[in-house]
């Protein structure tokens, strides 16, 4: 039989995921094509998502929608995740799966913990694709060659994790098994910050008495650095409360790099250094090939040709990683 899948939340992100999932090929999973059932708090969302076949079965209700659910798919904002878990944890099934698709996973991992009950089984995720965008930004190809990290609670069953891995493969994506402490840790440097940086310098220059005869000299360099500064401010608050003590973390290592450049400015050598490994860093960055998982360039680079993201599914970090098992 077909999955039953739920996905709450029709943006981009949900939309997509729809679109993917509701258009495989029925022998892409061992029990086909599955049904899509999908909710929004927004009406018209849901009605204009199955007007565009992302979803076959829209949901009045979000309990209506995971009812039935064999895997649920959570895409909420940072601050509504714990809510959604409540609402949706009176009428899970037993052997549910259920999934987030948020930025953070220590936070979200010990909501469900307390919030679902323990006849379900919880797999944080966080697909490592953009984020902003309309449902009308939705694409079949959205997932293709992403990263997708996976991150299982302690109590999750093989075969909940072996279903979900196999949806996030169906619809292109590469499984990335990673502990939530860790993951959190690489997001906030490499996702979290960034957005924090973007916001500063903009404040902080226009909080200055001439940002009125400056803002005419901001050219493209000064635009770039700060467009990340244009998210919406209510996403980024709550990403950086989900996430606090990592990003914290983070500040105070960037705080003693800008008082040792502040402390050097006049010792042109010292600062040259640390631009010349900035740039280095930058070359390597570019030059490297995206959204590869450790190890992964390597093996590409020994193999005839590229094995599926099944057959990998022994080479990377944290791989079917499943604490207090003992399983690999």
């Amino acid at each position: 039989m077909p999955l039953n899948v739920t996905i709450i939340g029709l943006d981009v992100l949900g939309g997509s995921l729809g679109l993917a999932l509701g258009t495989l090929d029925p022998s892409v999973l061992t029990s086909g094509r599955p049904v899509i059932t999908g909710w929004d708090p927004d009406s018209r969302a849901v009605r204009d998502a199955r007007d565009r076949l992302m979803i076959d079965r829209p949901a009045r209700e979000i309990t209506e929608a995971v009812a039935d659910a064999d895997v649920v798919f959570v895409n909420a904002p940072p601050d509504q995740i714990g809510s959604t878990f409540q609402q949706i944890a009176p009428r899970l099934k037993h052997g549910a799966v259920v999934s987030d698709m948020g930025s953070t996973k220590a936070e979200v991992l010990a909501m469900a913990q307390r919030m679902l009950p323990t006849t379900v089984d919880f797999i944080g995720g966080n697909p490592i694709v953009g984020r902003s965008g309309t449902l009308r930004d939705a694409a079949i190809e959205y997932f293709k060659r992403s990263i997708y990290c996976l991150v299982p609670s302690p109590a999750a069953r093989p075969q909940s994790v072996d279903t979900l891995a196999a949806l996030i493969e169906a619809i292109g994506a590469k499984p990335y098994y990673i502990d939530a402490s860790e993951h959190d840790a690489y997001v906030a440097s490499v996702q979290h910050l960034p957005l924090i940086l973007s916001a500063t310098l903009l404040e902080s220059v226009s909080r200055s008495g001439g940002w009125r005869e400056m803002e005419p000299l901001a050219g493209e360099p000064f635009r770039i650095v700060t467009q990340l500064a244009a998210t919406n401010p209510a996403v980024s608050s709550a990403i950086c409360a989900s996430n606090s003590t990592a990003i914290a973390a983070r500040i105070d290592d960037l705080i003693r790099l800008l008082v040792e450049i502040r402390d050097n400015l006049r010792n042109p050598d010292q600062i040259e250094t640390i631009f010349t490994h900035a740039r280095d860093i930058h070359t390597q960055l570019q030059a490297a090939q995206p959204n590869m998982r450790p190890g992964e360039d390597a093996y590409y680079g020994i193999a005839e040709e590229p094995p599926s993201n099944r057959g990998l599914s022994g080479l990377f970090f944290g791989q079917r990683k499943r604490p207090d098992r003992g399983k690999k």
